[in-house]
């Protein structure tokens, strides 16, 4: 029987199979996701990238903080830069018109401080368990990036934040990731990558006269 510490956090995990289209939901006690996810991969008995979801019972916002502070928090600033410029952003005029808005959460690439404003309002209104998505994709990650030799870890610490943006552009099939020539080891993280099912995340803002603000955040993955 596991016994509940107060340091143990109740996590429902939940399981994919893409050929039959089958879920299998397992609970487990752990301290963070990372944890959760070995714990469910070897429970289920499953590839970790048929993990579909990974939602906390208790202790959630708790759990974000840690990992925030955590040391993948520069893999984090890299994969959420990526992740804003190819989501979307929809003025709610626009919507409400079907008008055509098609552009990027942020503005720009390659800077996350530059677009540090616009992520603090997203973080303020993304649902808990869409921030805990982001977050088990990227233990994910890690997750499968240990059990690779130990060269192609040490390139990923190296360039932890490069690593976060090549991430999401790889697995999202973007014109450019790990595959295009810059990594060493690109060929392994490509297949880990793509071991991820794309994501999509939509911003809606709404506009008045005092200027413009995220009124919803959408995440489809």
């Amino acid at each position: 029987m596991t016994v509940n510490r107060p340091d143990m956090f109740r996590w429902r995990v939940v399981s994919l199979d893409w050929v039959t289209q089958q879920r299998t939901t397992t609970e487990v006690w752990s301290s963070d996701v990372s944890g959760a996810i070995h714990t469910a991969v070897d429970t289920m008995r499953c590839p970790v990238s048929t993990i579909e979801s990974v939602t906390c019972h208790t202790g959630r916002s708790v759990h974000i903080d840690k990992m925030k502070s955590s040391t993948n928090a520069k893999f984090f600033r890299g994969y959420i830069q990526a992740l804003g410029f190819t989501g979307h952003s929809i003025v709610e005029i626009a919507r409400t018109l079907e008008r055509d808005y098609d552009e990027p959460a942020f503005e720009c690439s390659g800077d996350f401080d530059e677009n540090w404003d616009v992520w603090a309002e997203i973080e303020d209104v993304i649902a808990d368990v869409d921030l805990l998505h982001i977050w088990s994709d990227i233990e994910g990650f890690f997750y499968l990036l240990d059990q690779q030799p130990q060269a192609v870890i040490e390139e990923v610490e190296a360039r932890l934040e490069e690593a976060g943006t090549d991430f999401c552009f790889t697995r999202q099939g973007q014109g450019a990731g790990f595959w295009d020539g810059d990594w060493e080891h690109g060929d392994e993280l490509t297949k880990i990558s793509k071991s991820f099912s794309t994501v999509d995340m939509e911003v809606l803002w709404e506009e008045d006269e005092d200027g413009k603000r995220v009124k919803e955040v959408y995440f489809y993955g």
